[in-house]
């Protein structure tokens, strides 16, 4: 009985093992590692990470006064996109303190080297629109505008596979239209 009530296994304040009970009423006491891996969240592979829950990737704010359309890239087209087939869908988040921005989401599919999906294309609704390639910094990235309304401001979040969350960043005003 004592054996049942200890408390987790800790390692100078930090818990090595968690006790608990599995789906069939067991008692376990998986490592602090298992636990993470059983959580949903990111999941790395061979070249990119697979994001089950929203990852607030840009900020855009609400301009001074009216609406702004705002350029965000998606991927950089190189010639490592290697995965076979990716995909992700991007869409807006409101910031905390406010929840007036405008509704948006985008699935996005493409291929090696950054060839966009012909059979399945993409969507976009609500505040996406045009995507398309541009050039940035002399590289070549997709990219999509995003209208931002004078009440609000927005995190772009993303689920899905991407090879390099760096590469979505907010561009407006500093790129050359392909």
């Amino acid at each position: 009985m004592a054996e049942d009530v200890r408390e987790n296994e800790m390692n100078s304040g930090v818990p090595v093992k968690m006790r608990g009970i599995d789906a069939d009423g067991n008692s376990i006491s998986p490592t602090l590692q298992e636990v993470a891996d059983a959580l949903p969240g990111e999941q790395k592979y061979n070249r990119g990470v697979y994001y089950s829950l929203p990852k607030p990737i840009v900020s855009i704010h609400k301009p001074t006064g009216g609406n702004e359309t705002k350029t965000i890239t998606l991927f950089k087209i190189e010639d490592y996109n290697t995965s076979h087939f990716n995909f992700f869908e991007i869409f807006t988040i409101p910031f905390y303190s406010n929840n007036h921005c405008l509704p948006g989401w985008c699935k996005v599919h493409y291929a090696p080297a950054g060839t966009l999906q012909s059979d399945v294309a993409h969507v976009e609704y609500g505040c996406f629109s045009n995507l398309r390639q541009i050039s940035y910094e002399g590289d070549v990235y997709f990219a999509i505008d995003v209208l931002v309304n004078q009440y609000g401001s927005a995190y772009i979040a993303l689920v899905g596979y991407h090879e390099d969350i760096s590469q979505i960043m907010d561009v407006t005003g500093n790129f050359t239209e392909l």
